[in-house]
């Protein structure tokens, strides 16, 4: 049984770094402006406040422990998707997937993998090949989306 649960969170895992940068079914069609939120965010990044959105705020909502149900997650996310954020936490991997840098970051100790999930803006490559596995890392970032099993994901991505 554990092996099946084991396989089923690690194929969860190699279906969102395939699919990470394609918009869930959350996020579709929640920004009436008509333009996406990552590319509304990568223009004007340096530009865009960091807000005072803390992680336990996200965790709160979004863990797995939650009693929040999907609807009121989904409605959650409109006063979240699109703020730049400053947080720290524990590197737990660094890659690339489809040329694209990606950053996971434990939030919580007692996660196995990550909360979350950042795409790295192009610029910050050498500071991510700097980055080992169980580092203390700080960044920024655009919240861009969130999963019921999957990590909070951020875009423009700037390690501090």
């Amino acid at each position: 049984m554990q092996k099946r649960i084991l396989s089923f969170f690690v194929l969860g895992i190699f279906v969102f770094l395939a699919f990470g940068s394609v918009p869930s079914e959350n996020n579709r069609g929640s920004n009436t402006s008509g333009s996406g939120s990552s590319s509304r965010s990568s223009q004007n990044f340096e530009d865009t406040p960091i807000s005072s959105i803390s992680w336990s705020e996200i965790d709160r909502i979004y863990n797995l422990n939650s009693k929040t149900t999907d609807l009121q997650k989904k409605e959650a996310w409109k006063n979240y998707e699109g703020k730049k954020v400053k947080w720290s936490g524990s590197v737990s991997s660094v890659g690339e997937t489809f040329g694209s840098l990606q950053l996971q970051v434990k939030m919580n100790s007692n996660t196995f993998t990550s909360d979350v999930i950042i795409s790295l803006r192009n610029d910050q490559r050498q500071k991510a090949l700097a980055l080992s596995e169980g580092n203390r890392v700080s960044f920024t970032g655009i919240l861009s989306d969130w999963g019921t099993l999957m990590p909070i994901s951020l875009n423009d991505g700037e390690i501090l």
